[in-house]
């Protein structure tokens, strides 16, 4: 696939969901080497989703978080300046094992290193985010997997809640666990990004404060440019969607390869974002 058809990936995100729901009760959790979670609906999806969007032959590529270990320097390299999927077939994989809600299916598209579109499934509430030109769709499709009818996306109209004190914001597990947030906020601390993300854009929260690697966060800032979101680094500079060395950690031999450079903050509007920062106390 060298182009993003909304239908298209609508259709594939609700398969990859139908897929990670079969294996629900036969999960199979292993460790991989930086000691996260893998299950062979991660690997399975992955496999999928590569028949449709691996593809150097037609100058399309994909960086996804099962295979990107796989890839030769020279695939990579195309990849960050040309025409690039980015896919995380399950995020939140330990919610996901242990039949919690928050976790989901993400793809993402990538060109000449810009994030530019992006989509995402929540299986287990039904909600379906996808970015179309300048806007971005929402479906409520339920819980049913047969009943999932992707013709069901309307326009999201979302209007910022600017910074009503105490509105809810998404902490990523390393701020809990190492930081110290002082924020006059309620807290919901999640296993996913894909799931803080549409909790954003449906306006169920303000914030999100969390160190991410691409494929986790590449579908939610294409919705987050195109829905007026403010990202920022800790430093207070602004994050624009640019896959580089200032956002990303890139050097092939760094073992924290496609991880943000620090921390990034995303919140409905500049005064809310910078406050966020203020807030955590490293």
């Amino acid at each position: 696939m060298t182009a993003w058809n909304v239908t298209d990936i609508a259709n594939l995100l609700l398969d990859a969901g139908r897929m990670a729901l079969t294996y629900y009760e036969d999960r199979s959790p292993t460790l991989k080497s930086d000691r996260s979670i893998v299950t062979e609906a991660d690997k399975a999806i992955e496999r999928r989703l590569g028949e449709y969007f691996d593809a150097p032959e037609q100058g399309v590529y994909m960086i996804g978080e099962e295979t990107n270990e796989e890839r030769g320097e020279d695939y990579v390299q195309q990849a960050l300046s040309g025409t690039t999927w980015i896919v995380d077939p399950i995020d939140g994989t330990a919610p996901y094992t242990h039949h919690l809600p928050s976790w989901g299916v993400s793809i993402g598209f990538m060109q000449n290193r810009r994030l530019t579109e992006g989509g995402i499934f929540l299986p287990a509430t039904g909600e379906l985010a996808i970015t179309d030109g300048d806007r971005v769709l929402l479906g409520r499709l339920g819980c049913d997997p047969d009943a999932w009818d992707p013709s069901r996306l309307e326009p999201l109209t979302y209007e910022g809640l600017g910074n009503p004190g105490r509105g809810i914001v998404s902490l990523a597990q390393g701020v809990v666990k190492r930081a110290r947030f002082s924020g006059d906020y309620l807290v919901h601390a999640v296993g996913s990004c894909v799931f803080s993300v549409i909790g954003l854009v449906t306006a169920s929260m303000i914030g999100y404060v969390a160190s991410i690697k691409l494929w986790d966060i590449a579908a939610g800032v294409a919705m987050f440019r195109k829905l007026g979101f403010v990202m920022k680094f800790e430093d207070g500079e602004r994050f624009d969607g640019e896959v580089d060395e200032r956002g990303f950690l890139l050097d092939p031999d760094d073992p924290a390869r496609w991880k943000m450079r620090t921390h990034l903050y995303v919140a409905v509007d500049e005064a809310t974002c910078d406050d966020l920062i203020r807030s955590v106390v490293w």
